[in-house]
């Protein structure tokens, strides 16, 4: 595999990883700030990672993960089976 292939692959993993978030975030029902206040990270940290510009770290990750209430295995696991049902935050959609 060359380092171009790489590149690319690294690329569309992070636009998967991105839109995933996003659909999560958005399929939640919470605030964008109350999901960054839930992971403790910064506001521009998931804005980057939601862009599909940054990779985040496994710590970041958990506590993505854990701000939703799935396994953070799962955000990454999902991008590797694309017919795999779409991940829902604990509790959305419930009343």
């Amino acid at each position: 595999m060359a380092v171009s292939d790489i590149s690319s692959w690294e690329r569309q993993g992070r636009a998967a990883l991105g839109r995933r978030l996003r659909q999560l975030r958005l399929g939640s029902g919470l605030k964008f700030k109350e999901i960054c206040h839930r992971a403790d990270i910064e506001g521009s940290t998931l804005n980057y990672l939601e862009a599909g510009t940054r990779t985040p770290s496994i710590a970041t990750l958990r506590r993505i993960g854990r701000a939703y209430g799935v396994d953070p295995a799962e955000l990454v696991d999902q991008l590797l089976k694309p017919e795999a049902e779409p991940l829902q935050a604990e509790g959305a959609g419930q009343k």
